[in-house]
């Protein structure tokens, strides 16, 4: 008489799994998707466009400090030209 529920241990172990591991389980691999689809994703897009942006800008660096002088002197021009501008207006 006494068999049966002992066998089943009262059905505790069943109300544990069906109330609390399979929600658990369930939360869990949303929790996982999310990551997954989510912040995974974001963090490897950040990286591989800021890969593709220093690719980028490599080919602009070529070791010819008469190209940086050129380049800074043009930018200070457009910016006293732009300053000038602004001060007449």
């Amino acid at each position: 008489m006494l068999a049966r529920p002992l066998r089943s241990a009262f059905g505790v172990d069943a109300a544990y799994d069906r109330f609390l591991v399979r929600p658990t389980r369930a939360m869990a691999s949303a929790v996982l998707l999310g990551d997954d689809r989510g912040i995974d994703a974001a963090a490897v897009g950040s990286g591989r466009l800021a890969a593709m942006l220093g690719g980028g800008l490599r080919r602009l660096q070529n070791g010819n400090v008469q190209a940086y002088l050129s380049a800074l002197v043009g930018g200070l021009l457009v910016v006293v030209i732009a300053v000038s501008a602004a001060a007449w207006t």
